[in-house]
């Protein structure tokens, strides 16, 4: 059976940073809504950049959405300058801790993070 589930939510920078920070953190200002996904963005205390939030409806059930994030392989195919992707260590089917690489352009450099 196929649900709707409304997802996506991708906020950049690091979990516990941002729920520490989250009650002094401005309120979310509609950026784009475009082809049925909503962005977002605002300021965060303390730092530089703005964090930023995409919103859609994906017509898909969890299991197919979960095996694509977690095909690091072919995640270049819908995650704009992904760089290595791998599983460091798998907990369980639905936990597990990965690294993952995005490209930036000259004279950024990459970025890289680890998430469990």
């Amino acid at each position: 059976m196929r649900t709707k589930l409304s997802v996506i939510t991708l906020i950049l920078g690091s979990s516990l940073c941002f729920a520490m920070q989250a009650a002094e953190a401005k309120p979310w200002k509609q950026l784009l809504d475009k082809r049925g996904v909503k962005v977002f963005t605002r300021e965060e205390p303390g730092r530089d950049l703005p964090s930023f939030k995409g919103v859609g409806l994906v017509q898909a059930d969890m299991y197919t959405i979960l095996a694509i994030l977690r095909d690091g392989k072919r995640r270049k195919e819908w995650m704009t300058r992904s760089g290595v992707t791998r599983v460091l260590r798998r907990k369980s089917v639905f936990e597990a801790i990965s690294y993952q690489q995005t490209l930036a352009p000259f004279p950024v450099s990459d970025r890289e993070v680890i998430m469990h």
